[in-house]
C-alpha cells in the first residue's frame, strides 16, 4: 500500500482496461477524466504530447525478480482541475518509451497518471509510487488482482464497504 499519497487514489480512478496503445488507453481514461471535471478538455492531446517529448516508462527488470513494468504519466498543472492518480492495470501490456534509454520501447502492464493542479513538485508523489512499485511483493500482489475494487484496497489499504 501506498500510504502517504492514499488519499490521492479514488476507488472510481481504478481501472483494469484492454487497450491496444498508450495513445488509445490516455484517450479512453482521459475523456472519463473530462467528463468527472478532473482535467481540462485539452488534457488528452496534452498528456499524448508530452509522453511523445517525455517519455514516463520505468524498466523494473533492474529490480531482482520483476517482471513487469510501468509507466507514470503527466502532464503540466494547467491541464488539471483536481490533484489524484489514477491507476490503470493493462490486460496485455502495452509499449511505452523507455524514460532513461528513450529509443528503447518497454512492455508496460501497470501506469499511474499523475493528476496535479497546485504548484507544488510531484516528487513526492514519485518518490511514494517509487517506494511502491520497487517491492517485488507489491507487484506479485498486483498482478494477481484483477479487480478494480481489491486493488484500490491494495493501493491504498483501505477496505471499502460493501
Amino acid at each position: 500500500m501506498i500510504n502517504e499519497i492514499s488519499d490521492l487514489f479514488k476507488k472510481d480512478l481504478i481501472y483494469v482496461k484492454d487497450v491496444k496503445d498508450s495513445n488509445q488507453l490516455f484517450e479512453v481514461i482521459g475523456h472519463e477524466l473530462i467528463k468527472k471535471g478532473l482535467v481540462k478538455d485539452n488534457f488528452v492531446s496534452a498528456i499524448i504530447e508530452r509522453e511523445k517529448n517525455y517519455p514516463t516508462g520505468i524498466d523494473l527488470s533492474v529490480v531482482e525478480g520483476q517482471k513487469y513494468n510501468v509507466a507514470i504519466p503527466h502532464t503540466e498543472r494547467e491541464y488539471c482541475n483536481s490533484k489524484c492518480i489514477v491507476f490503470v492495470k493493462i490486460k496485455n501490456e502495452i509499449n511505452f518509451k523507455n524514460m532513461i534509454a528513450q529509443d528503447e520501447e518497454l512492455n508496460v502492464k501497470y501506469v499511474f497518471i499523475i493528476i496535479n493542479n497546485e504548484n507544488e513538485v510531484q516528487t513526492n508523489i514519485l518518490s511514494n509510487i517509487m517506494d511502491f512499485i520497487t517491492k517485488k511483493s507489491n507487484m506479485d500482489k498486483l498482478e494477481q488482482i484483477d479487480n478494480e475494487k481489491e486493488l484500490y484496497e491494495f493501493i491504498t489499504g483501505k477496505k471499502e464497504s460493501k
